[in-house]
């Protein structure tokens, strides 16, 4: 561990951590379908990727391993169940969308704000990326909390931007998307000249 940066530290003594990006690919097999196998148990997938075509463990793999794409996923040290997952896609500049979950466990539910803020610390630190854009359906009052309780700003509403499925009768509706951005500490707003 004596390679690792400190906000890597802090995140990998949380978290067994796994990732898929351009620089690492450190995912097994296993790994990838215990993540889909509790996405679906926990019907996870349904609000993660509303309104696609990521119906299937082989085509979430598609996704996670795509190189258009950074995965990123976060297992217990004691039980190895996960606990948290991350997708970052929509690259622009130094910009990426983030869609995320925390999964239903105990450990999970109780430390997600820990996770998420190591993992921004992790993100951030490089400076490769200078901000993330998180959008939430506004009817999901607990995500607009979170992302706001981390420090994410309220950028606005979208209408009819992403689908929501209901998960007793399938049906798809789509209610305003609430959008943030989440932006590194480490920014310099350029100098105008």
């Amino acid at each position: 561990m004596e390679h690792l940066s400190e906000a890597a530290r802090k995140l990998t003594a949380l978290l067994a951590c796994k990732s898929d990006t351009p620089v690492e690919h450190s995912f097994t097999e296993y790994e990838l379908a215990l993540i889909w196998l509790r996405l679906r148990q926990q019907g996870l997938d349904n609000w993660l990727f509303p309104s696609s075509d990521i119906c299937s463990y082989e085509k979430f793999k598609e996704c996670a391993l795509s190189p258009s794409v950074w995965c990123y996923a976060g297992f217990s040290h004691e039980t190895g169940e996960p606990c948290a997952l991350a997708l970052l896609d929509g690259f622009q500049g130094k910009t990426a969308r983030l869609h995320y979950t925390f999964f239903r466990n105990e450990e999970a539910l109780r430390d997600k704000e820990k996770y998420a803020r190591a993992f921004f610390d992790l993100l951030f630190e490089n400076k490769t990326l200078d901000a993330l854009l998180l959008g939430t359906p506004k009817p999901f009052r607990h995500s607009n909390s979170f992302a706001r309780s981390l420090g994410a700003v309220y950028l606005g509403d979208v209408p009819s931007l992403v689908g929501v499925k209901n998960w007793k009768t399938g049906e798809l509706s789509y209610p305003l998307t609430s959008f943030y951005t989440l932006v590194s500490p480490h920014y310099n707003q350029p100098i105008r000249m």
